[in-house]
């Protein structure tokens, strides 16, 4: 599963992914709503408690939650550590893009990976028309800083997302503290 895509939970614009999951839609949509049909996961973090009830209190723990299923332990970390949920990851892309309709989105590995991206104008090189992305991605693990790139990769899941890594114009990122 070289794709790392979390329970199908991928859409893309107009042409589907290499790998064939999630939906495809045909019009436009914004990342709120994308969020919404494939179900974004509820992560979270938690104090930690031992069997015998004593409090950790320089830790806490990233949980996953999805309807139906029993909570999840992704990671322990510090106390400072203040995650950026998904939800509030997907309303700060919407309103720091105008709500432009995304190109890609798609969830990561036991969830705690979000991506989106949105197609920027694309421009030419020696006749050579040539596609551009900004691309956002807010990994819930505790030991990866939020990211957004300028990037001609078209991410659709894990392999993409390190591709874009090493191929993009500029880049920003924001910790979790």
């Amino acid at each position: 599963m070289a794709h790392n895509i979390h329970k199908e939970k991928f859409l893309s614009h107009r042409k589907p992914a290499w790998h064939g999951l999630g939906l495809v839609v045909d019009k436009p949509v914004s990342a709120i709503e994308a969020s919404r049909r494939i179900g974004i996961p509820r992560i979270y973090t938690e104090s930690i408690k031992t069997k015998t009830g004593l409090a950790i209190p320089d830790y806490k723990a990233i949980i996953s939650k999805e309807k139906g299923s029993k909570k999840t332990v992704l990671s322990v970390v510090s106390r400072d550590y203040q995650e950026i949920t998904h939800g509030d990851f997907v309303n700060l892309w919407h309103r720091a893009t105008g709500g432009a309709p995304i190109e890609t989105i798609g969830v990561l590995g036991k969830g705690e990976v979000l991506f989106i991206t949105t197609k920027l104008p694309s421009f030419e090189v020696r006749g050579e028309e040539l596609e551009n992305y900004l691309l956002a991605y807010n990994p819930l693990s505790g030991v990866e800083a939020v990211t957004g790139r300028e990037t001609p990769v078209r991410v659709v899941c894990q392999n993409t997302l390190m591709a874009s890594a090493h191929n993009f114009r500029s880049q920003f990122r924001v910790i979790h503290v």
